[in-house]
């Protein structure tokens, strides 16, 4: 028996959460879905103060199960953590970032999650629910206003548009140029191993006291 959406909309509220394309799971693979992230799971929220979103996790190190995560699923990415020395062995990592597809997969393993991950799970449903759609946000995640000049189109590998704050850009961009060449060359690695599933070394982004002036 299949157990998935296709292109239902669920709405929640005053917001509607747009399910399309997840990969429709089998009530085995449902199962085995959310019992691993019973087990190994996490929730956790990334953001400012004003927009927080949910991230779910799963770090092992059989990197067979993480894949499968993703082979199922169909959302996240696979990252590669090495271990600093012989003595410890690699950390493979399933991460889901994206806002929609978190709130996605929570939906679908609330019901029978236990009591402190669906404490969290209806936390971050929450919170996601109280947030305006980002296509209504009057002012950036820093406060810039998201007006005249200040606003550019960004079209992504959907062909979707979406607006971006082109203050935001440049100090983006300046930070960039500001770290050192090796420095920059890991970070566009990491960056494309991300965009893609590929396993890359673990990469800390440098704080700002490590700029080069």
């Amino acid at each position: 028996m299949a157990c998935g959406w296709g292109d239902t909309a669920y709405g929640l509220g005053d917001k509607t959460l747009q399910v399309a394309a997840m990969r429709r799971l089998t009530a085995f693979d449902r199962g085995w879905l959310i019992g691993l992230f019973e087990g190994e799971g996490c929730i956790y929220f990334r953001g400012d103060r004003r927009r927080p979103h949910a991230v779910l996790q799963v770090s092992m190190t059989d990197e067979d199960v993480v894949r499968r995560l993703l082979t199922v699923t169909g959302r996240g990415h696979v990252s590669m953590r090495q271990p600093r020395d012989n003595k410890r062995k690699t950390v493979w990592t399933w991460t889901v970032s994206h806002a929609t597809h978190a709130v996605e997969l929570l939906r679908l393993m609330l019901p029978y999650l236990g009591a402190r991950r669906a404490a969290r799970a209806r936390e971050a449903l929450a919170i996601w629910k109280s947030q305006p759609p980002r296509r209504l946000w009057t002012h950036c995640r820093r406060g810039h206003a998201l007006s005249g000049n200040n606003v550019r189109l960004v079209t992504d590998a959907h062909g979707r548009q979406h607006r971006c704050c082109r203050a935001c850009t440049n100090i983006r961009a300046r930070d960039y140029y500001r770290v050192e060449p090796e420095t920059r060359r890991a970070l566009d690695r990491a960056r494309y191993a991300a965009r893609v599933g590929r396993p890359v070394r673990s990469y800390r982004r440098p704080s700002r006291e490590h700029l080069t002036v």
